[in-house]
């Protein structure tokens, strides 16, 4: 892979919008587990299954997601200005790196958890919940793809990097909590006790 630099100054409303939906992913998946799990209760409390039932968790499904999908486009021009800072990135064979101001961090292939395209953004996390939006009229196709393979090349070298960090996480608990043993399947005190 060759490498290449980036630097976004700023993002155009569609783009933002893409944003807002993909930090709400999680909610709409979490909502619709909620509405799931209310269907099914009222189905066992009443103990037959109506239509009229699912009305309810249904209604409120439907405005909970009308109103994520509503809440970014009511204040969009407010937050574009905040996003007009530059940030930079470089990507590597190695990895990537952001800049944004004064701070920069950088991040191997393997501590890459996901990668997601849109329509007009690829969005990159550097951890499970952070995002980093590239805006795809800013790439060339070649290095989308680029970004992709070397992406999925380090599948392998991610899976065991997670086990290790994982492993080290496990051991800094233990040493931190010398009097505390854990079993297999959790610890061996307390009212998680393993019976």
């Amino acid at each position: 892979m060759e490498s290449f630099t980036l630097t976004v100054r700023g993002i155009e409303r569609n783009e933002y919008y893409q944003a807002c939906r993909e930090m709400n992913r999680r909610t709409y998946a979490i909502l619709a587990a909620a509405m799931v799990v209310i269907c099914g209760a009222i189905v066992l409390a009443t103990g037959n299954v109506r239509p009229a039932a699912f009305f309810g968790p249904a209604v409120v499904y439907v405005i909970a997601m009308a109103a994520a999908e509503l809440m970014p486009r009511l204040g969009y021009k407010d937050q574009l200005a905040s996003l007009d800072q530059p940030v930079t990135y470089e990507f590597t064979a190695d990895g990537w790196s952001v800049t944004a101001g004064d701070t920069a961090r950088s991040f191997r292939w393997c501590e890459t958890p996901r990668l997601h395209e849109t329509r007009d953004c690829v969005f990159i996390y550097n951890d499970g919940a952070s995002g980093n939006l590239l805006p795809r009229r800013l790439l060339t196709d070649g290095q989308i793809k680029a970004i992709r393979e070397r992406f999925d090349a380090s599948r392998t070298e991610a899976k065991a990097f997670r086990r290790e960090k994982e492993r080290r996480e496990r051991e800094e608990f233990r040493n931190s909590h010398p009097g505390l043993r854990l079993g297999r399947t959790g610890p061996l005190w307390g009212p998680w006790k393993r019976r």
